[in-house]
């Protein structure tokens, strides 16, 4: 991740040491975690079945802006199962992860970058301080922009993300077991430790958006589920609400990986294994199954998606079917069907000649727009509940929304009416939403 004071961040790197924390053993499964349950009909969930799409080798990963996130399993070291996220075609832009029982820790990121100013250029993170005056760009090669990274002032920079107190070990940055239904929300809390090192040599180094010795900084995370989001079907999105990264937003397809980041949602799969590179580090790919908990190497197929919606139905023998990509229908072709003013001698082609260079646009127009009005719904009738296009589901409404009874205290999406929705009735808000909004 970006954000004015950090940047991503994912742990793994071979040369470094890791955490040292518990591990689950071959044969373990999740507490609470029942695979012969349709997984969106499951509240206990695993982060790790979002995350890590396989345990065994590289994934294919996803393009997600300029960037693509591709999950690399990197062995087991003392117990603790070790990926990378690689982020950049050439290898050198990476996150190095760890997994264990219960949580997923981040340790280096070394694509850190902050911002210049608000919403301004993004400038590389040196050894140092750095501040507006001090911007330089790692991949800028322009020798007429003052932010170039031909001779950067001092060294660059990555990150390491530290459990207090504990060397090597990386920072808690995803719980592993959630308690999260479709619809609901939770949250978690973790403290660390930023620090910097030299991306040449990998020593430490100090820099002024690390904390100070003996400090830890806290991070407060919601998390959301969908079953449908984008296209992906069971997706957990993170928010970040304080802390490192504070605003960040973080998307999670089940089966399927990191699939959005912020404003930036996955538009195709990419197959590149470029190995992640450093110039003081080494990478070896190995399974990370048997700390993951899945015994057979294969990650967890996504679960369906749900079934398209019906065509509309056709239009009644003889009538002339409404378009949705012109407004007039004299814009139609010649001879449509059903449609006499496009035929020869219609009021679109008076004189037969095959063209509607004499045809009534007027009329067109106005015909048109009497048969097939515009696509929005006429507003609800008083006292019913208004459709909205940004959900698909009554639940997924905000609670108290006027003429939506079943967002008010005692109402399906609130039962024991506590102003929130975790025990809801998600199926027939779903199934309420599309019958009465097709």
């Amino acid at each position: 991740m970006r954000h004015t004071i950090l940047s991503l961040v994912i742990a793994g790197f071979a040369g470094m040491s890791f955490a040292t924390g518990g591990c689950v053993a071959d044969t373990e499964t999740l507490d609470g975690v029942d695979t012969n349950v349709d997984p969106l009909a499951q509240s206990n969930i695993d982060m790790a079945d979002y995350v890590i799409s396989k345990c065994d080798a590289p994934a294919g990963g996803w393009q997600i802006g300029s960037e693509q996130f591709r999950v690399i399993p990197m062995g087991i070291q003392n117990g603790v199962g070790r990926f990378v996220i690689v982020k950049s075609t050439s290898g050198d832009g990476f996150e190095e992860w760890s997994i264990e029982k219960d949580w997923l820790r981040i340790r280096t990121d070394t694509t850190w970058a902050y911002e210049e100013t608000p919403g301004g250029a993004w400038c590389d993170v040196k050894c140092g301080d750095n501040a507006p005056g001090t911007c330089q760009q790692r991949w800028n090669t322009n020798p007429n922009d003052p932010r170039n990274g031909l001779n950067p002032t001092s060294p660059w920079a990555y990150t390491i993300y530290q459990e207090p107190g504990k060397t090597g070990v990386g920072a808690r940055w995803i719980q592993r077991k959630l308690s999260l239904a479709v619809g609901g929300t939770t949250e978690f809390t973790t403290q660390m430790e930023i620090k910097g090192a030299e991306r040449n040599t990998c020593n430490s180094c100090a820099v002024n958006f690390g904390t100070k010795p003996g400090q830890s900084v806290s991070r407060r995370v919601q998390a959301r589920r969908y079953a449908n989001w984008k296209g992906f079907t069971d997706v957990v999105h993170l928010t970040v609400l304080s802390g490192p990264g504070a605003g960040e937003q973080y998307f999670y397809a089940r089966g399927q990986g990191w699939i959005g980041f912020n404003d930036r949602v996955a538009t195709h799969k990419v197959s590149n294994t470029v190995l992640p590179t450093s110039s003081c580090a080494g990478f070896q790919q190995g399974s990370i199954c048997a700390v993951v908990g899945k015994s057979d190497g294969s990650s967890p197929p996504p679960p369906p998606p749900p079934p398209p919606p019906p065509p509309p139905p056709p239009p009644p023998p003889g009538t002339c079917e409404c378009r949705t990509d012109v407004d007039n229908y004299c814009l139609y072709p010649k001879s449509t069907p059903n449609c006499a003013m496009t035929a020869p001698g219609g009021y679109c082609d008076p004189n037969g000649d095959g063209n509607f260079n004499d045809a009534d646009w007027v009329k067109g127009y106005n015909e048109y727009h009497a048969n097939c009005p515009d696509n929005p719904p006429p507003p609800p009738p008083p006292g019913q509940c208004e459709c909205r296009t940004d959900v698909d589901n009554f639940c997924l409404y905000p609670p108290k929304t006027t003429n939506c009874a079943m967002t008010h205290p005692g109402g399906y999406c609130d039962p024991n009416g506590d102003g929130n929705f975790n025990d809801a009735d998600w199926t027939k808000g779903y199934n309420e939403y599309h019958a009465a909004c097709p």
